[in-house]
């Protein structure tokens, strides 16, 4: 009896000893397992800092060859980018890339210039853009009054508007905060609104070089017609031009001519009957505004001819006109914008019309770049061989002034993802992220910049034309009221970057 009890309490503690070995190898077991996730985890996260790191660099590539390039765009020649950067090699062979990714049309550079932009666009004129009517124009024009527009994507607080920044139309009966999925077949998809507007246009007021005393000029800030007249202005007119000039100037603002706008400087030629081949030095030469940069100008050798027809005084037919010959310009027509009345595009009328809203060059351009590693066992002769830890990054890139900067950044990995999944009202309004590398390279408030900030472009300057050190605005020859050029002026562009305070 006693040895059966016996044999009972052994085999029971045998059995309490097997659970209790059990439980402590599957503890030992989710240790060793979470330990080895957690340590996968941190890898992952380091190489996705790193490739990010590789972005910020491929942004930086990016912005130098912009800058190099600047004296070129202000003449209104598109910049040339290499597609790839490949930054460095590891022992193993493995490669960090970072490159340019095409857009749907195939090109690797979209121009911010080519768009209308959205904050300084006459109601008529947004009426007109695909994608909006009347009414949503006029919500956009009292949206802006109280606050602008720091990206197209903030349209989605529009009514109308919260599905067509990304192509797609959505119920209007959700709220614009809805986190609710929508089908794709309840969408109808249309051209990205991004594609079409933009925030990002900044032309500086500086002549591109035309006629008489071209090259010395090419870069220097136009002279404001704005203004009373003085002393300061009618030098910078015989500087520029000759004491007749000056004296002609002199007499017609003492007669109570106003300069306010390049279109009433087109009124005093036609008045005068100068043709229309003579033109182009003169608007390269003077200006309405006296600050440094005239905003919201679409550049006529880029934009889209969707958009070219909501600027008054174009319609379909010429917009369709300027599009099929503009790529086949002289390079000294395309430094003004007069090639539209002398190629018999426009009429005078009509010019007078799309003058304060046209410009001939895009200093701002977005880009898609995409980093990561290639493999070391990949074939060298593939070409865009996939990349490992990939990271994904959306910038436009503005050379506006000497000091180039990024006006925009955010990353991007993950939105085609979400899209493919099927479309979430959230998706038309991702939040803008500032890679980790970007963190530490260039703190909000500063310059981002690959190069000093006194560098220079492909061509020479004279010292006396440097940039105000705070604002990277080029100061002016001649203030509109005679006194002395400002040393430093406010810097109107928008970007979460910017040259310095504002």
């Amino acid at each position: 009896m006693n040895s059966a009890r016996a044999a009972r309490h052994n085999g029971f503690t045998l059995y309490v000893v097997l659970i209790v070995v059990t439980i402590g190898a599957l503890t030992a077991g989710s240790v060793v397992y979470s330990a080895q996730a957690q340590r996968a985890a941190a890898d992952a996260a380091a190489r996705r800092v790193q490739s990010r790191a590789i972005a910020w660099s491929g942004v930086q590539a990016a912005m130098e060859a912009f800058r190099v390039q600047r004296d070129e765009l202000i003449r209104g020649i598109e910049p040339d980018l290499p597609e790839d950067w490949s930054l460095f090699a590891e022992p193993s062979g493995r490669r960090a890339v970072a490159r340019l990714v095409a857009g749907i049309d195939g090109r690797l550079l979209e121009s911010e210039s080519g768009k209308l932009d959205i904050n300084t666009a006459t109601e008529a004129m947004l009426a007109l853009a695909p994608g909006l009517d009347a009414e949503i124009a006029k919500r956009i024009v009292a949206t802006r009054g109280s606050r602008k527009f720091l990206s197209v994507h903030d349209l989605s607080a529009v009514e109308g508007l919260r599905g067509a920044i990304n192509g797609t139309t959505g119920s209007e009966d959700e709220p614009a905060s809805s986190d609710a999925f929508v089908p794709p077949e309840a969408l109808s998809p249309s051209r990205p609104l991004t594609e079409l507007l933009t925030v990002f246009s900044f032309e500086p007021n500086v002549q591109a070089g035309m006629g008489r005393n071209a090259e010395s000029n090419t870069g220097v800030r136009r002279i404001s017609l704005s203004g009373k007249w003085s002393e300061r202005l009618g030098r910078a007119i015989t500087d520029r031009f000759d004491e007749g000039a000056s004296n002609l100037v002199k007499s017609l603002m003492e007669q109570g001519t106003k300069f306010e706008k390049e279109s009433d400087i087109v009124k005093v030629l036609r008045r005068f009957n100068v043709e229309a081949k003579d033109w182009g030095e003169v608007l390269d030469a003077f200006c309405g505004d006296a600050g440094p940069y005239r905003l919201g100008r679409m550049d006529v050798l880029n934009a889209p001819g969707e958009m070219l027809a909501c600027i008054p005084g174009i319609d379909a037919s010429a917009a369709e006109q300027i599009v099929l010959r503009r790529s086949k310009l002289a390079p000294e027509q395309r430094l003004s914008l007069v090639w539209l009345v002398t190629e018999n595009i426009l009429t005078p009328d009509q010019f007078e019309q799309a003058a304060d809203h046209l410009g001939t060059r895009s200093m701002q351009w977005r880009i898609v770049i995409e980093a990561g590693f290639v493999d070391g066992d990949s074939d060298e002769g593939e070409e865009n061989p996939p990349l490992v830890d990939r990271v994904v990054v959306e910038a436009v890139l503005d050379v506006s002034s000497e000091r180039p900067r990024v006006a925009y950044l955010r990353e991007i990995t993950m939105v085609e993802a979400a899209r493919q999944l099927g479309p979430l009202r959230r998706v038309a309004t991702v939040k803008e992220e500032e890679p980790e590398a970007v963190s530490a390279a260039s703190p909000p408030g500063r310059a981002v910049s690959s190069s000093p900030a006194t560098g220079r472009g492909s061509g020479s300057r004279p010292a006396a034309r440097s940039q105000s050190p705070e604002t990277g605005a080029e100061p002016s020859d001649a203030n509109a009221d005679g006194s002395a050029a400002a040393v430093e002026e406010k810097d109107p562009r928008l970007g979460r970057w910017t040259p310095g305070p504002q």
